[in-house]
């Protein structure tokens, strides 16, 4: 974004080149600020830091990278979810491909997706 006669950048931002270069970097701006916050069927807030998201996705990436899974297709099959959510940032962070089924589907139309998907993982919650 350009202001004026000047040229100059309006607000100041970082510029991440990778994915990782991202997570790696609102981890340390933001460690402990709160990143994902739900609440639980008790009604109690849980809450994540961006320290703690960066943790949990580089550990599952790296769980990712050692099954060969890299840069391969994963289905996530489930509610929104704290979980969803790590898995997500844990396969892009890895180059994966997510493909994301609606479990408010019938049965036999979540085995059929699932099977079309040609995923080499799937993640169910």
């Amino acid at each position: 974004m350009k202001a004026g006669l000047y040229n100059k950048p309006l607000y100041n931002s970082t510029l991440y080149h990778t994915f990782p270069e991202f997570l790696e970097g609102i981890s340390q701006a933001y460690g402990d600020r709160a990143a994902i916050s739900w609440f639980t069927r008790q009604k109690e807030e849980q809450c994540l830091t961006y320290r703690q998201v960066t943790e949990r996705v580089y550990a599952l990436r790296e769980a990712l990278c050692a099954q060969g899974l890299a840069g391969k297709r994963i289905a996530i099959a489930g509610e929104n979810s704290c979980d969803w959510i790590l898995v997500f940032l844990a396969a892009a962070s890895c180059g994966c491909v997510s493909i994301f089924v609606d479990m408010e589907q019938p049965d036999e139309s979540i085995r059929d997706m699932l099977r079309r998907s040609d995923a080499q993982a799937v993640f169910l919650s």
